[in-house]
């Protein structure tokens, strides 16, 4: 809540709880905390398993916006092309084939947890909008290897990439 008062400057601002304003259990990953004003909710990641969605106007806390199983989630970003929410996240307890993906949430839609998949050795660390693709940047996941960059036109009816770039040895943690 935040109020000039009789200056113009915010000293006498003051926090307010909203009336749903946490989860009811569960860490929170704040490795994944973005806004999507399609939605008017703010999303991050817990406890290695859900995505929740947060409305800062005062409706409830949802614990599972989406039901994942993750090791590792990135930073979401909504791309300016087409405004849907993209989250990157790897599984190291998946299966073969089933490891690393991008998740996706068009509005109102229901999430797309598997609106990519990776190729498994790989861990999606980060993510930008790249003109009308999606850059995804990976680091092999037992540490060892090139770290790689993917473009992709964001096409989840397929299951190819446009672009692989050898981004060189190190951890790409940051596009």
């Amino acid at each position: 809540d935040l109020s000039t008062g009789a200056t113009s400057d915010l000293d006498d601002g003051d926090w307010s709880s909203p009336t749903a304003p946490q989860s009811a259990s569960g860490t929170t990953s704040f490795n994944f905390f973005v806004y999507y004003r399609q939605t008017g909710l703010i999303y991050g990641a817990k406890a290695g398993t859900n995505i929740w969605a947060f409305d800062t106007q005062g409706a409830a806390f949802v614990e599972d916006s989406a039901t994942i199983t993750y090791t590792y989630i990135g930073q979401g970003l909504v791309h300016p092309k087409d405004d849907i929410l993209y989250v990157p996240y790897y599984n190291n307890g998946g299966a073969a084939g089933a490891k690393s993906f991008i998740a996706s949430k068009n509005g109102a839609a229901a999430w797309s947890t598997t609106a990519l998949t990776l190729p498994d050795h790989l861990v999606p660390t980060t993510i930008s909008a790249y003109g009308n693709f999606l850059s995804i940047g990976c680091v092999p996941a037992n540490g060892v290897g090139d770290s790689i960059v993917y473009l992709w036109d964001r096409n989840s009816s397929l299951t190819t990439l446009s672009e692989s770039i050898n981004w060189g040895t190190g951890s790409l943690i940051i596009l």
